[in-house]
């Protein structure tokens, strides 16, 4: 194997890279290997891992490009208010499927996914602990 940089690979080389090396499925000690090691999705794929892959999931929200959400088990947090700007009310075949805000004046949103997957009722305020905790760890890793 060359010592070139990871990120300097072509893109098929990275993947086979990570799916088929050992090291990289190896249980980190710290949540600083979790964040600078390659996500290694063969066992997942292949049913042979029963644990979360990472203690939480980042994503990039409808917020716009710096709007960010994370996932920490049940729970959800958006780190904007509102829809996100999807505007439905401006589009009479999409009217029908507006959320009442269920928290209008939050300055985020919060969801357990587990008994609302569709992120209907916004617990920012009945749950501002987990809220709190979230945005910290969200905040952490910009």
């Amino acid at each position: 194997m060359s010592n070139q940089s990871f990120s300097d690979l072509p893109s098929q080389q990275r993947r086979e890279r990570i799916l088929s090396r050992p090291e990289a499925r190896e249980q980190p000690n710290s949540q600083d290997d979790w964040d600078n090691r390659p996500t290694v999705m063969l066992p997942a794929w292949l049913g042979q891992h029963n644990q979360p892959i990472r203690p939480y999931l980042l994503t990039q929200a409808f917020g716009g490009s710096k709007t960010l959400a994370i996932r920490l088990g049940n729970w959800k947090f958006i780190d904007h208010a509102n829809s996100g700007g999807n505007r439905y009310e401006n589009n009479p075949q999409l009217q029908k499927f507006i959320l009442r805000e269920s928290a209008p004046n939050a300055p985020g949103q919060l969801y357990d996914l587990n008994v609302d997957p569709g992120e209907t009722n916004n617990l920012y305020y009945q749950q501002p602990t987990i809220a709190k905790e979230l945005k910290e760890l969200l905040e952490s890793k910009r």
